[in-house]
């Protein structure tokens, strides 16, 4: 089997095998033990082959950023083609179906239900729960108003052009931000975090 990436700004067609070899090596290059860079290289094969033509409407399969798997061709080394190779044609499966298998480098702590990222997603599998093995490390950012504003602005998305305040206005069950109020120019508009 083969794929169709965007790599580096070009496409080209590559093998499954060295598309989990390149996943691994943008995903995974600080994982330490052997056996948990083969259960990786399983998800992201799994991944592949589920979400095969992510960009169809653009002419390929996946993009090199973490939008798909973060995809680098040029850094793969033996131990990577090496776990790939141990695993080929492994797949994960629930109920009959591949499983989709998304995953995160950073949860908090705590792992999201993937219905409440995609709601149209039915994956039990895929619940939030703790999880001992993600940093939980408080994450914060620091933007400037102006720049803010202009970027919502950008994005087509109802904002005040000033902004006064901005808060979380609604949490999911795994404490992360669901909508947010932004207030400013008199007004007050609520959006969804993710938007």
């Amino acid at each position: 089997a083969s794929l169709t990436v965007r790599a580096n700004g070009k496409e080209q067609r590559i093998s499954l095998e060295d598309y989990v070899a390149a996943v691994l090596a943008g995903e995974s290059k600080d994982f330490r033990s052997g056996e948990a860079l083969k259960a990786m290289a399983v998800a992201a094969r799994t991944f592949a082959i589920r979400f095969r033509g992510r960009h169809r409407k653009e002419g390929f399969d996946f993009c090199d950023t973490t939008h798909c798997q973060n995809l680098r061709l040029d850094a793969v080394t033996r131990r990577e083609r090496d776990a790939a190779s141990a695993t080929a044609g492994e797949l994960l499966w629930f109920q009959g179906a591949l499983a989709a298998t998304y995953y995160s480098k950073d949860c908090g702590g705590v792992a999201e239900a993937a219905s409440t990222v995609w709601p149209d997603m039915s994956a039990p599998y895929l619940a939030v729960r703790p999880d001992p093995f993600c940093p939980r490390k408080p994450w914060d950012a620091a933007v400037d108003r102006s720049r803010f504003a202009a970027a919502l602005r950008d994005s087509g998305l109802n904002a005040p052009g000033r902004i006064e305040s901005f808060q979380i206005a609604a949490r999911s069950s795994s404490s992360r931000a669901l909508r947010v109020a932004i207030r400013g120019g008199g007004g007050q508009v609520v959006l969804s975090a993710s938007a």
